[in-house]
């Protein structure tokens, strides 16, 4: 007998079902969010440019699932930050990493 090495749940849609409308609240909630980081970091995109670099991403993640692949979180960054690239700014790796609160000494 093989011993179980891993259990996966399909979790949207499935174990967690979205209210109706809740995907486009929890979209405007990212969008709002991806902006505030990146301009605390000294980049600065409007609202529309975020929304469309969103979408873009989202379209290409539906793309990818439809080929039954997956992409990682770092890679859909990746995505979205070429989406986003205005010459001359330039992102570090750090734009990848999530940001956590540090105190003051």
């Amino acid at each position: 007998m093989r011993k179980i090495t891993a259990v996966t749940f399909d979790l949207w849609d499935t174990l967690i079902q979205e209210h109706p409308g809740g995907s486009d609240r929890l979209a405007k909630l990212r969008i709002e969010k991806i902006g505030s980081l990146l301009s605390s970091r000294g980049i600065i995109h409007s609202k529309d440019e975020i929304a469309s670099a969103y979408k873009k991403t989202g379209d290409f993640l539906e793309l990818t699932w439809s080929k039954r692949r997956d992409m990682p979180v770092h890679d859909q960054v990746l995505f979205m930050k070429s989406v986003l690239r205005r010459p001359p700014i330039h992102w570090g790796e750090e734009a990848c990493r999530p940001t956590l609160p540090t105190s003051d000494p």
